[in-house]
């Protein structure tokens, strides 16, 4: 994977977080300009989707060449997770404790669970908000729900990378059964990116690269137009819950969610030939388009609970930011900020981590990154 590649995939992942912002933003609730385009096109989950398959990806690409153990690759993955969630679940409790005492009106009952921090923090820092048992919303936080998703593929992927015989196959129906359908709906999806990174190596064209990557981005734009997701939400509604017996939750789009992942490969899979001399590693937006996809993961995950309490705070006591563009710049500001807190802090807890718990009587095979 080349520099320029990977500064792709970097500005795709910042897209992606701001996406997510942006069709939350769109909400009504918080807007005062009419964006409905914006949430018709359910463009917040058709980023996760990007998200999933550049995971993906990424994933296939750290177990190849980096992870060599299953202790390295849990370390690594459950590192880069907690890092983030813990404080945005901590600081995400309060701020929604403050937002739902204060602005009692503001946290109605569909945008907000109520439930106690032990609750959410457990939940939170096991991932299971929404496996098979029962599914929860933590707090105002919606956004979280891909974290169940990732970390249930996470596992998943380990059992089939790094097991064989009768324990792969053991762990992998386990794993299955405790996460559940709704988890197992998208699992297409994460695997693209899986498939994308072993077939980027091998791959070849014929066409220009370019005209490659922007047959996906129109096809994207003709489903839209011609209504081809509703359609294929449909068909999935029929065809995996019907009469309602399953509650598909975030996965009630899975047909139209997989098509919009093998765009996305497609488009990925000619980005990489496009990419694959080093020609924009030094590009003038290389620094602030690394920075942003380095603070994406908090962008996303911290989002929300920001949102909903910064509206009311700033229709109250700061109406000349009481506007879109006035929330949109307050959100992303303190949601980058807890990026330099937690997010950029990675290597360093890592290194305090491993200091603890691997360097005191681990093996080499332990201190796998």
């Amino acid at each position: 994977m080349t520099r320029a590649f990977s500064l792709y995939l970097d500005l795709l992942r910042a897209v992606a977080a701001l996406s997510v912002v942006i069709f939350h933003l769109a909400d009504p609730r918080f807007t005062v300009v009419t964006y409905q385009v914006v949430r018709e096109m359910d463009l917040g989950r058709d980023a996760v989707i990007l998200f999933f398959v550049i995971s993906g990806f990424v994933i296939a690409f750290c177990a190849d060449t980096k992870d060599k153990t299953i202790s390295g690759f849990a370390f690594a993955r459950l590192t880069r997770l907690i890092s983030v969630a813990l404080p945005a679940l901590v600081l995400g409790f309060l701020l929604d404790a403050y937002g739902a005492s204060s602005f009692e009106s503001f946290y109605e009952t569909r945008f907000y669970n109520a439930i106690p921090f032990n609750e959410q923090l457990f939940r939170g820092v096991t991932f299971s908000n929404e496996w098979v048992w029962s599914p929860i919303r933590l707090g105002t936080n919606g956004a979280y729900w891909s974290l169940s998703y990732e970390a249930a593929y996470y596992a998943l992927f380990a059992c089939v990378f790094y097991m064989r015989g009768w324990l792969r196959m053991g762990t992998v129906i386990l794993c299955c059964a405790v996460v559940g359908i709704n988890i197992l709906l998208l699992l297409p999806c994460w695997l693209i990116g899986v498939w994308l990174y072993h077939k980027s190596a091998a791959a070849t064209h014929r066409l220009d690269p370019i005209i490659l990557m922007l047959l996906p981005v129109g096809l994207y734009i003709i489903a839209h137009t011609i209504a081809l997701p509703d359609m294929l939400n449909d068909l999935t509604i029929y065809f995996v819950s019907a009469e309602g017996f399953l509650q598909l939750r975030f996965s009630g789009s899975a047909a139209w969610n997989t098509f919009l992942a093998l765009l996305i490969a497609a488009h990925l899979l000619a980005a990489h030939k496009w990419f694959s001399d080093d020609a924009a590693q030094d590009h003038a937006l290389a620094w602030p388009i690394r920075k942003l996809a380095q603070s994406s993961f908090s962008i996303y995950l911290f989002h929300l609970p920001v949102m909903n309490v910064a509206k009311p705070v700033l229709s109250t006591h700061v109406p000349v930011l009481n506007n879109d563009v006035g929330l949109l710049s307050v959100t992303i500001g303190i949601c980058l900020l807890f990026a330099v807190f937690f997010e950029h802090t990675l290597p360093w807890q890592r290194k305090v981590l491993r200091h603890l718990f691997v360097d005191r009587g681990g093996s080499d095979a332990e201190r796998a990154p």
